[in-house]
């Protein structure tokens, strides 16, 4: 569909494209967090990172687009949070500028939710780093999520509703909703429906 729209050489830009708005994102992040100089250093640090920019010349390969939707996640949630009412001489205006902060806030925090939702499915076995990402933040900013917990609640809702959108389509294709492509669909369960590469001793999930 996107190849319609950009072309097929168009596609081959997508995932450096990716790669360098994540690394923009999070020398922002790093700015807003810990100040300017980490800002540098941290897209300095990914800039040259051989490992990175091997994936971003990867066009169909997700593991750039999953790190940008969880570092785009990331920067939104901090915006979200961000205090930044500015203070109008006129009453009438302050309480316009309040409520404009609360429908940004709002904006924000369900964009974040879309984010860390399709960072999930992108690349569903690595939800361990959203996981990781999410407890961080909130530990960081606990008070001003336990103040604007509405905040909270949007992005967590607009976090689901992608994986519900993955598990239907799982359900579409496979018959099942808990199951992914890598096994073998004709098994009965998990552990027999692992790659041929696997070997499981005693059928037991730890062996």
């Amino acid at each position: 569909a996107l190849a319609k729209i950009i072309s097929m050489y168009g596609v081959l830009f997508l995932t450096p494209l990716f790669a360098i708005l994540t690394v923009v994102l999070l020398s922002l992040i790093m700015k807003r967090l810990f100040g300017k100089i980490a800002g540098i250093v941290s897209a300095i640090l990914c800039f040259i990172t051989p490992g990175f920019w091997y994936y971003a010349s990867q066009p169909m390969l997700p593991n750039v687009l999953f790190l940008f939707c969880v570092v785009s996640g990331t920067y939104l949630f901090v915006e979200s949070l961000r205090n930044n009412n500015a203070q109008c001489p006129m009453p009438n205006d302050q309480s316009m500028a309040n409520v404009l902060m609360t429908k940004r806030k709002f904006l924000l925090a369900i964009g974040a939710g879309l984010c860390f939702g399709f960072a999930v499915i992108t690349r569903t076995i690595d939800a361990i780093w959203v996981v990781g990402v999410l407890p961080a933040l909130f530990i960081i900013y606990r008070k001003k999520i336990i103040k604007d917990w509405k905040v909270l609640a949007a992005l967590v809702c607009c976090g689901i509703l992608p994986i519900l959108l993955m598990l239907f389509l799982n359900h579409q294709i496979y018959g099942k909703f808990f199951t992914v492509g890598y096994l073998r669909q004709d098994q009965p369960n998990f552990l027999s429906g692992l790659p041929t590469e696997f070997q499981v001793a005693n059928n037991g999930i730890l062996s």
